[in-house]
């Protein structure tokens, strides 16, 4: 008995399957290869590597669904070759795109979207973790520091070192974290209209701004993660 090779033709692409002698099985509603035809002809739409999706209509973040476009999930670099749009109940609530795709992950256009995908995951990763060391930081600081006072009862100045974080705005909100050679700053931006600007011990070129002091050597641990000191830290 012989096994049909299947196809996963998309409804707009059928007259050029059809072009290449591919055949309908009505009764599967398939399109195949008959025997004889080289297989290779039908490459793009190899039913072994075609999967299907659906995503709304309407999402906010739209994922990729138009022909020739290219999506990873979970790890798997596809190719979509056609969708559809289902809008079965009127309802735009609940339309969505039957997307017919091809798994591309060992061809050279796959690896290399692979390649920047994971690259991409690790960078957003990294820059997770480094959030994570800034907040643990942050708290260290806040906990074990010394709250920075004034010099004789004048606005101390902005501390010089390596800034590794640094969210100040010209509405005098926001925070900054400096390294210098003996001490870590965490510098709370305090000029923005409704602060209480008599808790200001720090100048800075605004109405001011409080915050607390902390020996680099303890907290040394935690700076040799955050890559904005140890790239520039000898």
């Amino acid at each position: 008995m012989t096994t049909k090779t299947y196809l996963a033709v998309p409804y707009d692409e059928k007259d050029k399957a059809k072009a290449l002698g591919a055949k309908w099985d009505g009764a599967a509603k398939k399109w195949y290869v008959p025997e004889g035809l080289d297989v290779t002809l039908f490459a793009k739409w190899d039913a072994s590597k075609t999967r299907h999706f659906t995503f709304p209509a309407y999402m906010t973040q739209p994922q990729a669904y138009n022909a020739g476009e290219i999506f990873v999930q979970k790890g798997v670099a596809y190719k979509v070759i056609g969708r559809r749009y289902c809008d079965d109940d009127e309802d735009r609530e609940t339309a969505y795109y039957s997307v017919q795709a091809k798994d591309i992950s060992d061809t050279p256009e796959g690896m290399e979207v692979l390649r920047e995908y994971n690259q991409s995951v690790e960078e957003a990763n990294a820059k997770k973790a480094e959030k994570q060391k800034i907040e643990e930081l942050k708290k260290v600081i806040k906990d074990n520091g010394v709250a920075v006072k004034r010099e004789n009862n004048e606005l101390r100045s902005m501390p010089q070192g390596i800034v590794i974080r640094d969210t100040f705005d010209i509405y005098g909100g926001g925070e900054k974290i400096v390294v210098t050679n003996e001490d870590v700053w965490l510098i709370i931006n305090n000029g923005a209209d409704g602060d209480d600007w008599a808790h200001n011990t720090i100048r800075t070129g605004g109405a001011g701004a409080f915050g607390w002091a902390i020996p680099v050597s303890a907290v040394q641990d935690h700076l040799r993660g955050i890559n904005a000191y140890t790239g520039v830290a000898k």
